[in-house]
């Protein structure tokens, strides 16, 4: 049996439990198992956890069920704040254990008093559901709540001060957005959890956490698969699709019986087009606006290829290959080490050199075309050229390298400084491999090693 309540109070935290669960699925399935994408997931999780209590108000009519399912979420929601700590001192590489510590024993505590009249008293009923009466532990969890998430922001505030670059700075404004925005839909809980008939709008947190994911995808803070960007924009479209149809036709219901059946008809008809020019118009743009890099990216690999086409110069290749993932990837700099009439050395500008013998251009062959600089610095694969390649990552302030071969020789490195976004996606590595690929197969039908 269903209760009474209508049942447009219901579509919030419905929302808000469907981001939230399909962003930490995705997260930890497309992602990979790093405590950063683990702590991602649990904070997603935490952010909708009151969503399913809300909606369980239009399904059970049972107090003392209500009552019993309540104390169960609130088991697990009181570690919020430590997953916010977790997560927050991951991100910004904080090292204060201590208060780690301290969160777990207030989240430990409060769990075990859950169950108790100490934590939920009863329920305070409105027209749009139940709210939990909290006891003095209820209280407390607030306070310690509220103390997390003002740390949370002066941590995020204190770190968007010294830092330097704009692309980080923007995601850490992001973040506060979003961790403030949760914050403020919290608190004005408290009007319900006081006695006050006033809609929760915790029950909202879907709107804070797809501005977390955005940002977080935007800047790639997490390693996380470019499908979640799809999925991202496919619960965006729904939400923005669903909230004005739904609340049309509840608001509007009422009034659908004293309207003449023509109009009504012409009613229909107009919202139809409306909805189909959302669907065929508005759905473009979104797509287009998330797309746009990996329509970028095939656009700029199909131009590469026609133009390296009637080439018959190395420079002009080399400096193509340079100018295409300067452009195309929006590095500040792409820095070209180019192997001179089939000597030993790598030249590079200013005078730079680098020496090559049998085993770096051996270990190079047999690795991708692209490496970045943690994998040369962490891998045993490159241990034995690691010193001389990383002094030019070090003078050159390059995060990634690319090599170049021409008929199984090596022809260049490429070093690229500066990028414009904190990680390096596997589409656009795709893109490198591509274009070198292509550049290989030119350069094989060029004279080798060209002055």
């Amino acid at each position: 049996m269903f209760s009474n309540f209508p049942p447009v109070y219901m579509i919030p935290p419905l929302l808000s439990f469907i981001v939230g669960i399909t962003l930490a699925v995705i997260s930890i399935v497309k992602g990979r198992l790093k405590t950063e994408n683990v702590l991602f997931t649990l904070l997603c999780i935490g952010w909708t956890l009151l969503s399913p209590v809300f909606i369980s108000h239009h399904l059970l009519t049972s107090k003392a069920q209500i009552i019993t399912f309540e104390r169960f979420i609130h088991f697990f929601y009181v570690f919020l704040p430590l997953v916010h700590l977790l997560f927050i001192h991951k991100i910004l590489n904080i090292k204060r254990n201590y208060l780690i510590v301290i969160s777990s024993i207030f989240s430990i505590f409060l769990a075990f008093v859950t169950f108790t009249e100490y934590y939920i008293q009863g329920l305070y009923e409105y027209s749009w559901g139940y709210i939990a009466k909290g006891g003095i532990a209820f209280q407390f969890f607030g306070i310690y709540g509220f103390a997390v998430l003002v740390y949370m922001l002066y941590c995020l505030l204190a770190n968007l001060k010294r830092e330097t670059d704009s692309v980080k700075r923007l995601s850490n404004s992001y973040m506060i957005l979003s961790f403030a925005g949760m914050g403020v839909l919290t608190i004005f809980n408290l009007p319900a959890i006081n006695g006050i008939d006033l809609y929760p709008a915790g029950n909202f947190s879907f709107i804070p956490l797809s501005v977390l994911a955005y940002g977080i995808l935007r800047y790639r803070l997490l390693d996380i698969k470019s499908f979640l960007h799809i999925t991202v924009v496919r619960i965006i479209s729904l939400v923005i699709f669903l909230l004005p149809n739904w609340a049309v036709f509840y608001y509007a219901r009422p009034f659908f019986s004293k309207i003449d059946s023509v109009l009504l008809f012409f009613i229909f008809a107009f919202w139809f087009l409306v909805n189909y020019l959302y669907l065929t118009r508005v759905q473009t743009k979104l797509d287009n606006k998330f797309y746009r890099i990996k329509f970028k990216l095939k656009l700029s690999e199909i131009e590469f290829s026609e133009t390296i086409r009637p080439m018959s110069d190395n420079n002009e290749l080399v400096e193509k290959i340079r100018l295409t993932l300067k452009e195309t990837l929006e590095f500040d700099s792409v820095t070209i080490f180019k192997r001179i009439d089939g000597g030993n050395l790598l030249l590079g500008p200013l005078g730079y050199q680098i020496a090559v013998n049998t085993e770096i251009e051996e270990t190079l062959f047999h690795a991708n075309h692209f490496v970045d600089r943690k994998t040369i610095e962490a891998n045993p694969q490159y241990a034995s050229i690691s010193e001389k390649i990383l002094r030019a990552f070090s003078s050159l302030k390059s995060a990634y390298m690319i090599s170049l071969f021409q008929n199984n020789k090596l022809f260049a490195l490429l070093f690229l400084s500066g990028s414009s976004y904190t990680r390096i996606t596997k589409d656009e590595i795709n893109f490198i491999n591509t274009i070198l690929i292509s550049a290989s197969a030119k350069l094989s039908g060029l004279n080798a090693f060209d002055e």
